[in-house]
């Protein structure tokens, strides 16, 4: 939670409280069904990203969540079934 969100809780009723808390964790939750979709669709076009970190994933005006900077990204061939990296 934001520091912003946590002042204005600490002084709210605790019904305002709670609806502070809830609407935060459910546009957590929205964020990481996004970013997991994003994932699941590269994935099934046999897309590695190789790079995730919330730096690369970009948020849009109407709050639409976008991973980016494919730099280290390969896509694998149908012959592929793992992929290893050396550090």
């Amino acid at each position: 939670m934001c520091a912003d969100h946590r002042r204005a809780a600490q002084h709210a009723p605790a019904h305002v409280y709670l609806q502070i808390l809830l609407n935060h964790d459910v546009h957590y939750l929205f964020e990481r069904v996004q970013i997991t979709n994003g994932l699941r669709y590269m994935h099934q076009h046999r897309i590695m990203h190789r790079d995730i970190k919330p730096a690369n994933v970009l948020v849009g005006a109407n709050g639409a969540l976008k991973l980016g900077d494919l730099g280290l990204g390969r896509q694998l061939s149908e012959q592929t079934m793992e992929a290893f990296s050396k550090v």
